[in-house]
């Protein structure tokens, strides 16, 4: 019969690091977290500037929508005039304006 093999013992013995690497690990981890924050910061930014843009967007949208519906149906002359005059500042040739002093 085959005696069991036997298991060698293997020791791990760890040093102390030297100082340079300690400054080394130190400096690291003090850069790492500083590029975590300033990340973190142009995030928040990015954010922020991202629902101003939203915001811009819903507005522009909105009267973009008043618009159309001004517009796609013009139901007679007057309202083509309406929308000249008061949107366009245009005005027929022959119209004299007075305007009052303030």
């Amino acid at each position: 019969m085959t005696e069991p093999a036997k298991k060698s013992a293997v020791k791990v013995q760890l040093r102390p690091a030297g100082l340079g690497v300690k400054v080394a690990l130190t400096l690291l981890i003090v850069f790492a977290i500083g590029a975590l924050s300033a990340l973190h910061l142009v995030r928040s930014g990015i954010q922020k500037q991202t629902e101003l843009l939203r915001q811009e967007a819903a507005a522009v949208a909105y009267i973009n929508s008043q618009l159309e519906s001004r517009t796609a149906n013009p139901d007679s002359i007057q309202s083509i005039r309406r929308i000249a005059q008061e949107e366009l500042g245009l005005v027929n040739p022959k119209t004299i304006i007075f305007e009052p002093n303030p």
